[in-house]
């Protein structure tokens, strides 16, 4: 007997009489009665476990962040603000005996400290941009490509209507955008890469058939990604937003040279 509930066959009872009985009607209406009772029961069961993997997959991906925020903290601002000491030590040492150098010292110190001031910016943006909440996947985007190109890395952007998207998807697709052009900028070499973010109908098989979904795409013509490179916090951080969603992470080549990032994302996910 089918096992339904919600209009979804969860899977078949089967009911196999002892030797020398047989299923007559008033075992069938017994049957009939448990049947709701094992579905329901399966589907609480199934919904249990959605309920663990997604816990996990959250898990990860705060796990995810904390390990990129300690990275750019322990390789980034906490080595800085060594060498700050150090230098601020030095210029109060020939503050006396040499004025011009100290101020030189200063001065330089000075610029160290703006470029690190938009380093924790770029941080902040990446983990939770305020324009995401307040106008939308496209303005956040446009406002993360802004940062980019006042920095000297031209952002190529390209979206498309993203009105209606689930907040998480948004902020997925952010995320992985972010953490995508600032591999570019570091890792790649190339003078600036190309996002484009679109919505596409239902495909074939391994674009999430049979849903609408978001693909996020970030191309750079660098030097591309070395076959033994090992993924960093970023990578996987992306990667875990993906699977989170139950979308599809791909980072490729692409000819003649450069990287291709490519996020498949449903447009809409379950409660």
């Amino acid at each position: 007997m089918p096992v339904e509930h919600g209009g979804r066959v969860l899977g078949d009872l089967a009911v196999t009489p002892r030797a020398g009985e047989r299923l007559d009607a008033r075992t069938r209406d017994a049957l009939a009665q448990l049947v709701p009772v094992v579905a329901a029961g399966l589907a609480l069961a199934s919904g249990a476990r959605d309920l663990e993997r997604a816990k996990d997959a959250v898990t990860r991906a705060r796990l995810a962040e904390r390990r990129l925020v300690r990275r750019e903290l322990h390789d980034g601002v906490g080595p800085w603000l060594s060498g700050l000491r150090l230098g601020l030590q030095g210029a109060r040492n020939t503050l006396a005996t040499d004025p011009a150098a100290a101020a030189a010292v200063l001065e330089a110190l000075q610029r160290e400290v703006e470029e690190r001031v938009d380093d924790v910016r770029t941080l902040s943006r990446s983990l939770l941009p305020p324009a995401l909440d307040e106008a939308g996947l496209e303005a956040a985007l446009r406002d993360l490509a802004d940062h980019h190109d006042a920095d000297g890395f031209a952002v190529d952007l390209a979206c498309g209507p993203c009105d209606d998207l689930d907040p998480r998807v948004a902020a997925a697709a952010y995320a992985i955008a972010s953490e995508a052009v600032i591999n570019a900028s570091r890792h790649s070499g190339a003078a600036g890469c190309r996002v484009e973010v679109a919505a596409h109908p239902p495909g074939p098989p391994g674009t999430l058939d049979g849903r609408t979904h978001l693909v996020v795409t970030c191309d750079d013509a660098g030097s591309g990604v070395r076959q033994d490179a090992r993924a960093g916090v970023g990578t996987r951080s992306m990667r875990e937003r993906v699977e989170e969603l139950g979308g599809t992470l791909e980072i490729a080549p692409l000819a003649p040279r450069g990287t291709r990032v490519r996020a498949v994302l449903p447009r809409k996910v379950a409660p």
